[in-house]
């Protein structure tokens, strides 16, 4: 199961496929999905009837969403490519 362990990493993300696992899947994807409000969440997705079911961070507790109230946007597919860092001391020297 590919993860994201970093914020802002670049991961490669499938959007062919708008299938999720039934909740009782050991299989089942980490999805970034558009909520209801308009923000972009990312978590383990399953489906469970008409509804989706995301697990979200660090307490792998699920959330519940109606499927027409939110968006798959996509799966992560591979592992992660790369992620940005910041660092007070090359802003600095960059300045």
């Amino acid at each position: 199961m590919p993860i994201v362990p970093y914020p802002f990493a670049m991961v490669p993300v499938s959007t062919k496929s708008r299938r999720l696992e039934d909740r009782h899947s050991v299989d089942k994807r980490a999805w970034f999905v558009c909520l209801p409000d308009g923000s972009i969440d990312f978590g383990f997705a399953c489906s469970d009837g008409n509804a989706l079911l995301l697990a979200e961070a660090p307490t792998h507790r699920f959330k519940s969403y109606p499927f027409g109230r939110i968006d798959l946007i996509g799966y992560v597919t591979g592992k992660t490519v790369f992620r940005i860092e910041s660092s007070p001391d090359l802003l600095a020297r960059a300045s």
